[in-house]
């Protein structure tokens, strides 16, 4: 008598790879790449897509949940509010301002304020009648914005990502703004300073080398500087301007000096005892915005304070939130032209610029 065949058993498979942890970080950034491979199989421990942010796409931030690296997490940027925080802000009630400003365009004996004169005066004389003249600077306060989807799960199972995502477009709205306040067009936007009317171009050096910054130029961009903008004033460079810097000399004396030099500032370098600010809004090395002098007390802005709002509703059969990043604000120069000075000679502004050396 045979014996009876035992029935068959069927075990459900688990992969237990899955449940592994991440030896490391760089275990963790080496399967997120694998996994944007089309050839490549994706790690387990990696999930994968949906519309908004969501913990099952990596890129949209379901890559952040691992706890253990959570501290990983940092913004690349530049740092960002020296350009924002240096602009004249005007406070409002309303939605426009318009700021009165003088319209002096030469520092000459009639000129000043527009037209005020003032004159010795014999016993009886006649006064001669004058007054001030001003110009206006009209803003209006234009939005700026953004939105960012969410899944309920994503906001149950990482807590960080809403305080991640406000300091995200927090950042990006700052970024904009100061922008703007360099490169804006006006329309739509604020006005910048490189499309200003009161922009002053500076010639290069005779024969000078392409791609190059020399001493000459900051020195006869300084030499347009208003005396009164040397307190409030910064060099304004891209960061491939700075390697030039080091090289720059008066005779055998340095005129830039590292932060924290012997005699330059603990805060921040200095050129031609200015501060030297390095910002992503330059141009790039050898063409007009490269580096800048500018004294952003001469720009003005209105703003209201930026807002979140968060809605369930937008998305509510998606099962995501929705939040809602929003601020309003405008700018433009107050200068609308150079100054030439009281004996002529060459014009002068709070925003300087050097011609294109290609």
């Amino acid at each position: 008598m045979t014996a009876a065949t035992a029935p068959s058993r069927v075990t459900k498979v688990h992969d237990r790879a899955s449940d592994q942890p991440w030896e490391a970080f760089g275990d963790f950034l080496g399967a997120v790449i694998r996994a944007g491979h089309p050839h490549a199989a994706i790690d387990p421990r990696l999930t994968r897509a949906a519309t908004g942010a969501s913990i099952e796409t990596g890129s949209d931030g379901g890559f952040m949940i691992p706890p253990s690296f959570a501290t990983i997490i940092e913004s690349k940027a530049a740092e960002l509010g020296q350009v924002w925080s240096k602009v004249r802000k005007v406070p409002i009630t309303g939605n426009t301002a318009t700021i009165a400003g003088v319209d002096e365009s030469s520092r000459a004996n009639g000129s000043r304020w527009g037209g005020v004169v003032v004159g010795r005066l014999g016993e009886a004389d006649q006064f001669t009648g004058s007054k001030p003249k001003f110009h206006q600077v009209a803003l209006k306060l234009k939005k700026l914005g953004g939105i960012m989807y969410l899944s309920e799960e994503m906001l149950e199972d990482s807590g960080a990502i809403a305080a991640v995502g406000t300091d995200a477009f927090a950042e990006e709205l700052v970024f904009v703004s100061e922008d703007e306040c360099f490169n804006g067009y006006g329309a739509g936007q604020m006005l910048g300073i490189m499309r200003s009317p009161a922009l002053i171009t500076v010639d290069k050096v005779a024969a000078q080398a392409a791609n190059t910054v020399v001493a000459q130029n900051v020195i006869d961009m300084k030499a347009r500087l208003p005396v009164r903008s040397r307190r409030t004033a910064a060099w304004y460079i891209d960061q491939t301007v700075e390697a030039q810097l080091p090289s720059m000399t008066i005779g055998n004396q340095p005129v830039y000096l590292p932060q924290g030099s012997l005699r330059g500032s603990p805060d921040f370098d200095t050129l031609l005892g200015l501060p030297v600010i390095p910002t992503e809004y330059q141009s790039t090395l050898g063409t007009v915005g490269d580096i800048v002098l500018a004294d952003f007390n001469q720009y003005v802005a209105i703003e209201k304070a930026g807002r979140v709002a968060q809605s369930m509703h937008v998305r509510f059969l998606y099962d995501e939130q929705v939040l809602k990043f929003v601020t309003r604000n405008d700018g433009a120069p107050l200068w609308k032209s150079p100054l030439t000075p009281k004996n002529g000679g060459a014009t002068r502004s709070p925003f300087i610029a050097l011609q294109t050396r290609a």
